[in-house]
């Protein structure tokens, strides 16, 4: 919910909200943070259309579910310079 709640402020400071696209879902103006709740989105449902990201797991304390989504997300901002053919 905090990660929704400081999507205004992306947007604010010119950066893309917490979203995803395919879900028409996005939090840039989300003024109570009960319908805040109400609107997230339901579990392993990756929100990494925006500048900011979020991924809830069903699996515990461990980060080691979201790693996939996360690697997905940084994409955007590292790419990789491949591997080169000798």
């Amino acid at each position: 919910m905090a990660t929704a709640g400081a999507s205004p402020v992306w947007k604010l400071l010119g950066k893309k909200p917490l979203s995803n696209d395919a879900l028409k879902l996005r939090f840039d103006d989300v003024p109570d943070p009960m319908a805040l709740k109400a609107k997230m989105p339901p579990p392993l449902t990756p929100l990494i259309d925006g500048d900011i990201a979020f991924r809830q797991h069903d699996q515990g304390h461990t980060d080691a579910p979201n790693w996939s989504t996360f690697i997905e997300f940084a994409g955007q901002y590292f790419k990789s310079p491949g591997f080169k053919k000798s």
